[in-house]
């Protein structure tokens, strides 16, 4: 473990919320750019003709909505929780400050954004249709890749939406292992 934290560029073994959130806000982002650049998914998902910034930016907000989900569930310590998702959106707000130049108001827009985003995916969790409980929400991954504002329920082939299911479950899975396999919540 001490291996890991020395990659973080961390001395000791116990990270304060803010590590931790600047820590998944790097995830996030470093997943959206290797992901937004990879031919093979964006083949998967239909996504080979996309905006590369503004598909960077969907993947960047999917993969914070799975850390939040993450998070839900493995942290039990509602203050610790919060206190961690905050400096992971901070350190969002920050990076859109200062690599893309965005002032208060468009920051602003981006929050109210993401909460649109997470409540669309959330309300989504709750759709019964499909399969499984993540069929409707790849539907709205989907619509959101592909700039819809809405989308048939069967536009696109089962096997794409199989493929956001896969990739979204595979996410989830990552993020629980990196949080829980590197002791990193106690």
């Amino acid at each position: 473990m001490t291996n890991f934290f020395k990659k973080l560029g961390l001395k000791k073994e116990k990270l304060i919320p803010q590590e931790l959130g600047d820590y998944l806000f790097s995830l996030a982002f470093n997943w959206a750019l290797r992901d937004g650049n990879n031919k093979e998914f964006l083949k998967l998902v239909l996504a080979e003709n996309i905006d590369e910034s503004y598909l960077i930016r969907e993947l960047i907000v999917l993969n914070m909505y799975a850390i939040i989900s993450v998070c839900d569930a493995l942290l039990k310590n509602e203050e610790f929780k919060d206190s961690v998702l905050n400096s992971m959106h901070e350190a969002y707000y920050i990076f859109l400050g200062k690599h893309l130049g965005l002032e208060e108001k468009g920051i602003e827009n981006e929050r109210l954004f993401l909460n649109f985003r997470y409540n669309e995916y959330g309300d989504s969790r709750k759709e019964k249709r499909g399969p499984n409980e993540l069929w409707p929400l790849s539907h709205h991954i989907l619509k959101n890749l592909h700039r819809k504002e809405k989308i048939e329920e069967e536009p696109l082939d089962a096997v794409t939406m199989t493929n956001v299911m896969k990739y979204y479950a595979s996410l989830v899975d990552l993020i629980h292992k990196v949080l829980s396999n590197n002791n990193l919540l106690k």
